[in-house]
This record gives C-alpha cells, sequence and structure tokens, in this order.
C-alpha cells in the first residue's frame, strides 16, 4: 500500500481518528512539497488500517514548472479472510505532456493466500485510454509469484508476468523491482525472475 503522497518532499500528516483503529491524512502542502520539476505539491491522501481492513485514497493535481498539467488519483484496499486476502486497486492518470499524453484508468485485482509458510500471490491488472476517440487501446496485465523461507532472514522467491497490448497501444510491463523493454502495440510480452531476497 502506497504510504505518502507521489511527491516525496514536505507534507502535513494528521491522525484523524486514532480510536477507529488507524485513520491517517497526508496532505501536500503548494509550493512547498514538490521537486525541482514540480512546485505545487497539490496533493492529498487518505490511510485507514483496522484488523482485517487496510484502505487508502490519494488525488493529485500538479502544474509542471516546465508548464504541462499532471493529476492522478486512487483508491485502493485488501480485507484478509483467515488465511487469504483480496486486493483492489483502482485509478487514474491524465496529463498534457507534449511527450506524453495520457488519460487513462486502471484497475488491479489480486489474490493472496497463505499456504503453512509459503506466500501465494495472483494478480490481474487491466489499463484504459479514456479518450473518446481511443478504440483497441486496453493492456492486460496477469501475474503470479511465490515466496517461501529458507531461513530466519533468507527467502526464496519467483515471479512470472505476461502483458497484453491491443493494437493501438504500448505500454511497460514491471517484473518483480525492474522494468522490461515496452512492448509494442498489437502484441504480448512475458517475463520471469527468480532469486533470494536477504532481510537484516
Amino acid at each position: 500500500m502506497p504510504n505518502m503522497p507521489a511527491a516525496q518532499g514536505f507534507g502535513l500528516a494528521v491522525d484523524v481518528a486514532p480510536g477507529l483503529g488507524g485513520l491517517r491524512a497526508i496532505v501536500g502542502v503548494p509550493n512547498i512539497s514538490g521537486t525541482g520539476a514540480d512546485v505545487s505539491g497539490n496533493e492529498i491522501a487518505a490511510f485507514y488500517s483496522g484488523g482485517p481492513v487496510n484502505a487508502a485514497a490519494s488525488y493529485r493535481d500538479n502544474q509542471l514548472l516546465s508548464g504541462p498539467r499532471v493529476k492522478d488519483y486512487y483508491l485502493a484496499g485488501n480485507v484478509a479472510f483467515g488465511a487469504m486476502k483480496v486486493y483492489v486497486l483502482l485509478g487514474g492518470a491524465q496529463s498534457n505532456e507534449p511527450t506524453r499524453s495520457v488519460d487513462e484508468a486502471y484497475t488491479n485485482i489480486g489474490l493472496g493466500f497463505k499456504l503453512g509458510e509459503t506466500d501465494l500471490n495472483l494478480q490481474y491488472g487491466m489499463a484504459k485510454d479514456k479518450a473518446a476517440a481511443a478504440s483497441a487501446n486496453t493492456s492486460t496485465l496477469m501475474a503470479v509469484s511465490v515466496f517461501h523461507p529458507l531461513a530466519k532472514n533468507i527467502h526464496a522467491y519467483a515471479q512470472f508476468g505476461s502483458l497484453r497490448n491491443d493494437a493501438n497501444v504500448s505500454r511497460q510491463p514491471y517484473i518483480g523491482s525492474g522494468s522490461m523493454p515496452t512492448a509494442p502495440a498489437g502484441t504480448t510480452v512475458s517475463g520471469a525472475i527468480v532469486g533470494m531476497r536477504y532481510v537484516f
């Protein structure tokens, strides 16, 4: 779950209602919280954690120094049902940057299972251009990942993902912590990663 607005600079966090199990609000302050190329910092986010439920919402509307305007939002949450968790994320992004004009909506749905000491995660994602004249512009992602502890601080993991682009769209998939080359329009690209992680 994200834990702060997109501008990783100055902000204000407020415990709105600690008695409800942890409701927090974060506000990006205009002309302070943005980076050198993004000075407006108009962001607000709220996060809730209580029992088996976690939820987050964020909205950003920033005017870049270079001229373009960038807006994005998301609503995300997960609910635990015993050894299973259900994850949902809905969001969108708009930008009028000359080299990256964007107006799209995206959906991400995931299932997480605890199988003994092994964590199994399944993911389905979709991104679609919202432009009225756009067609055949959806990208669909499916992924699976497995994590298993080998020792107290050592975990083995394996991840696989496949991204399919419609005929009029070209998007880039991310597998693990890195990105793969952008998949050309009308094609499918797949990738896998296997490794071990040491937690200090």
